[in-house]
């Protein structure tokens, strides 16, 4: 449900994607609200996330850098919330927190569920960084 919010409330140009074996089965999903929203995706990442293949930290990391490179500092948005812990450490890194912010996803839980229509965006930033 994070990510969707995040296609629906900041209406990006255009979205990267990064999905496990797990999660693919909600890639088709994206994509078509993505392309009824008329946001591009320019590029997909299976990852595999698995303690077996080191080189996922280097993929997350290039991948998000050379698509800030391309695109712009300035005109990026993070979304950490679907992210693993190892997923949300390699990108952070790969973006410049004064230019691009990370978001994440926040909810309120009701009897160990999600309470639909109760979640909200969180822009992740040091105190030190924030605007007055």
């Amino acid at each position: 449900p994070g990510a969707l919010l995040v296609l629906f409330i900041i209406n990006p140009k255009r979205v990267l994607f990064f999905y496990t074996e797990d999660t693919k089965k909600d890639l088709a999903r994206f994509k078509e609200i993505a392309q009824k929203k008329n946001i591009a995706v320019v590029e997909e990442k299976e990852l595999n996330l698995s303690d077996e293949v080191p080189d996922e930290d280097e993929i997350v990391y290039n991948t998000v850098s050379d698509f800030i490179t391309k695109y712009g500092a300035e005109k990026t948005a993070l979304d950490l919330t679907p992210g693993t812990k190892a997923f949300s450490v390699m990108a952070s890194w790969a973006v410049d927190p004064k230019m691009t912010p990370c978001l994440y996803i926040g909810q309120k839980w009701g009897k160990r569920k999600m309470i639909p229509g109760e979640e909200w965006i969180r822009r992740m930033q040091p105190r030190a960084q924030q605007k007055e």
